[in-house]
């Protein structure tokens, strides 16, 4: 009989024997790749603790040596995709199995793949389900259980059902020897800092007697009830805290509302300053006071959700980059987590080369971003992903020569390097590149060059002045009976250009957009809906949902725990799908950057990609 040795970290092998007699099939030994799969489990994931030999088959039943193999090469697929950070590849590779092989040894192993694959793309629903499936092999208590019962509570935050994640969460057993505890304690306190007063006290009500991991919710409610004014109620909280054996934190929290120091208990009121133009010329105190209504709109909620106090310093910086630069020094001296601010390129540039420290800084409208400065970011700075999506779907459509033609401005120059850099990466082939001056009017030689080497589409990444002028023209010199496609970033798709630019300039364009005009997003919604009845007032405003997301972003930070400006910057940088009254907002290589989603415009109408003609 031949013996297989495995050595620790080997790759999985297969080893064929040489049949001792005619007839025997060639025998695969299967041991030689689970062996790998049994040492460790994917590296890094969000909670994937060390499983031990012995994981299960998702069914228990007999299963064919062919299909046992098999399924052995599929996990091994999933394991080295996943620790090679290829988390699609290890995602498809996991749920081969889970689909086609249940019955396999250690197919449970694929389950915890899937998860742990599934939550590092940001694939919620997938995480909390193969989770959820994987603890039901488990008694509650085993170790593998309960970081699987973990991750599914944070799919379960992070898919927006809060209250649904506490209830898994406060269950977990609590082993303080297990990392999981910690973890779990964390989540439960960040998720009791994001429920609204109503919220948190059906949920206090409801989970008040599961135990020791309840005891961030608890002294949440604790604190609000003093907040809101309910001081002998809160103190009851408070000692019922204290009868728990709670965390340290919750300890020191309670013990200082219990004692008094009520300013500890509600920490420090953080500091955020705004740079804006109140005084000067009629726009500029229109386009500031549009930004502030927004600021202090995302103010006024986050106090009342978060029960926390927030200070709000407004500075007149009269857009000027001097007056930036000083206000920026006032606001470094007192303390301020961050600046919103200013909304002009210069001042921009004028406060990230004043700053002492790492103070960082959004602008609401920027256009531009200084360079090399970190910790600088702008709503309205240049995004590279409408270009990339509309490089992708081009190559998906079989497009591969493409002319692109863009004014000699920062924000078109570089959209345009961006369609450029994603579609040569996917094979394309640039066929011309056209930058025109942005004083020019007529376009007839670009445009005749255009015609004459017939590319199959044209990118264009305009704004709307550019679009008014350039789209006729389009027309006009033959482009459209060509068949050269017209592909276009988002203010193509801007209904009142399209109502002011005739149908046969647009029809056919395909665009990027973060948001379509008759189906606004939820943080939309509920922005309009929040500034109306804040205000009393019609939203009109084009620059108000701008101030908004910039104070949210910030708030965000310091809901999280961001309590120094280089803490505010690191959490910045970590944003990634947030629900933006703009749009959904990740923050990825120091830029605000929003998903776009792909329209085509047909007869003056903005319609979401499948719903038109190809």
């Amino acid at each position: 009989m031949t013996k297989t040795m495995i050595e620790p970290g080997t790759r999985p092998t297969v080893v064929f024997q040489r049949p001792a007699c005619p007839g025997h099939r060639l025998v695969i030994t299967v041991l030689t790749l689970l062996a790998p799969l049994y040492a460790c489990t994917p590296v890094g994931g969000p909670e994937a603790a060390a499983p031990v030999s012995g994981e299960p088959p998702i069914v228990a039943g007999p299963i064919s040596a062919q299909d046992e193999s098999a399924a052995a090469l599929e996990l091994a697929n999933a394991r080295e995709a996943y620790r090679s950070g290829d988390y699609d590849a290890a995602t498809a590779a996991a749920r081969r199995v889970v689909d086609m092989y249940p019955r396999a040894p250690a197919s449970s192993l694929a389950l915890r793949i899937l998860a742990d694959a599934s939550f590092q793309r940001r694939d919620y629903a997938t995480a909390e389900a193969a989770a959820t499936r994987y603890v039901s092999l488990f008694d509650a208590s085993d170790a593998r259980a309960v970081s699987l019962r973990l991750l599914a509570g944070r799919s379960q935050f992070a898919r927006g059902n809060a209250v649904l994640a506490l209830e898994t969460l406060v269950r977990l057993p609590v082993d303080p020897r297990r990392p999981a505890v910690d973890s779990a304690l964390a989540v439960i306190r960040e998720i009791a800092h994001s429920l609204d007063r109503d919220e948190l006290e059906r949920t206090t009500e409801a989970l008040r007697a599961q135990g020791r991991l309840v005891a961030p919710l608890l002294t949440e409610y604790a604190i609000a009830l003093h907040f809101y004014g309910n001081t002998g109620e809160a103190e009851t909280y408070a000692r019922e805290v204290l009868t728990l054996d709670p965390p340290a934190e919750e300890r020191r929290l309670t013990n200082a509302l219990l004692e008094g120091r009520i300013e500890e208990a509600l920490g420090g009121a953080p500091l955020i300053g705004t740079l804006l133009p109140s005084t000067g010329a009629a726009f500029l105190r229109e386009s500031a006071s549009q930004v502030e209504e927004g600021v202090r709109l995302a103010l006024s909620l986050y106090q009342a959700s978060a029960r926390r106090p927030v200070q709000l310093q407004v500075h007149d910086d009269v857009a000027s980059p001097q007056t930036d630069a000083e206000l920026l020094a006032t606001l470094e001296r007192s303390g301020a987590l961050a600046v919103i601010g200013p909304v002009f390129p210069p001042g921009l540039e004028a406060v990230a080369r004043a700053r002492r420290g790492v103070l960082p800084i959004i602008s609401p409208t920027s256009r531009a971003l200084p360079e090399g400065a970190e910790g600088v970011y702008s709503l309205m700075a240049p995004d590279p992903t409408p270009s990339r999506v509309i490089a992708e779907y081009a190559r998906r459509s079989g497009i591969e020569t493409v002319a692109v033609m863009y004014p000699r401005a920062v924000h078109a120059a570089f959209e345009a390097a961006a369609f450029t850099q994603a579609f040569r990466a996917q094979g394309g082939r640039i066929a011309l590149e056209l930058p025109y001056d942005s004083t020019t009017t007529t376009f007839q030689a670009p445009l005749t060059r255009v015609a004459e080497l017939r590319p199959q589409a044209l990118f264009l990444p305009l704004e709307e002045r550019d679009i008014q002028i350039v789209a006729p023209q389009i027309a006009y010199y033959g482009l459209d009976s060509l068949g050269i496609r017209v592909l276009g970033t988002a203010a193509w798709a801007q209904e009142p250009l399209l109502r002011r630019v005739g149908a046969r300039s647009t029809n056919g364009v395909v665009a990027a957009t973060p948001t379509l005009a008759d189906r606004p997003n939820e943080a939309y919604r509920e922005f309009v809906e929040a500034y109306e009845r804040t205000y009393q007032k019609t939203m009109r405003s084009a620059l108000a949902p701008y101030g908004y997301d910039a104070a949210r972003l910030i708030l965000d930070t310091i809901r999280r725990g961001a309590s120094t400006p280089a803490a505010v910057r690191r959490a910045l940088e970590s944003i990634r799908d947030f629900p933006g009254a703009t749009g959904t907002i990740s923050v990825t290589d120091g830029r605000i950057v929003r998903d776009h989603v792909l329209v085509r415009i047909e007869g003056g109408r903005v319609l979401p990609l499948a719903a038109g003609p190809r």
